[in-house]
């Protein structure tokens, strides 16, 4: 069973937010329980759940492009978007042509 930020807070005896300082890394925290924190981490192999924070805060920074068309450049002319986010698409789906095709090509 995955360890979860509250179990490994009750192993420390500190607040989930404690535990959640230390995972961000902030300076503010007294070194003894930093240790205590970092050792009920590794002791329940804690790792973080980034599906779970990026739910939470509704950002996954993550761009996704999906297109049939053969040629990127053709279809970006096609479209009616202002000229700066036609540009910025276009560099993004060219990136990821050549990064597809490289990878097809192994």
């Amino acid at each position: 069973m995955l360890a979860k930020l509250a179990g490994v807070a009750g192993k420390a005896e500190v607040s989930i937010s404690t535990v959640s300082r230390v995972g961000r890394n902030t300076d503010y925290l007294a070194a003894p329980t930093r240790r205590k924190i970092t050792d009920a981490i590794q002791k329940l192999d804690y790792q973080p759940n980034s599906v779970a924070h990026h739910l939470k805060y509704m950002r996954t920074y993550t761009m996704v492009h999906s297109t049939k068309v053969k040629r990127v450049k053709d279809w970006m002319a096609s479209t009616t978007l202002p000229r700066v986010v036609r540009m910025f698409l276009l560099n993004e789906a060219i990136g990821q042509q050549e990064v597809s095709l490289l990878y097809r090509s192994r």
